[in-house]
């Protein structure tokens, strides 16, 4: 919710809450997803073309510039999970080249070091809080 109301407090959403689905998992888990809707502004498409080129997912050169520990936060909380003993988060449709740079960024910007696995970068269990 706290990303809906962040979005719904500066009008790029609707101010309904959205509900709360619950989806059955692998094993019978119970997860739980929200889903809403963002309102389009032309005004905010240089932040779309930033991430797009020739149809192809990048990362901007100045990503570093942006790419701030709430950033990583709610890159986390949309497309990161556990795995093994560390956490993944999904970098799907991005280059290799544009992964590295990804690594550099967090390893410059947090400290943190990771590894590259087919369409995710993995925290390992040592750069995790206890």
């Amino acid at each position: 919710m706290w990303f809906h109301n962040y979005l719904a407090s500066r009008g790029y959403t609707s101010l309904i809450k959205p509900k709360t689905l619950k989806r059955i998992g692998l094993k019978n888990k119970i997860r739980f997803v929200l889903r809403f809707k963002t309102y389009s502004f032309s005004s905010l498409n240089f932040i779309q073309e930033s991430f797009y080129s020739n149809n192809r997912k990048i990362l901007p050169k100045n990503l570093d510039m942006y790419f701030t520990s709430q950033c990583l936060a709610v890159w986390i909380m949309d497309d990161g999970s556990k795995s093994s003993k560390g956490m993944k988060l999904c970098t799907e449709g991005f280059m290799l080249e544009d992964l590295k740079f990804l690594q550099t960024v967090i390893l410059k910007k947090f400290g943190l070091e990771t590894s590259l696995n087919k369409a995710s970068i993995y925290f390992p269990k040592k750069v995790m809080p206890s």
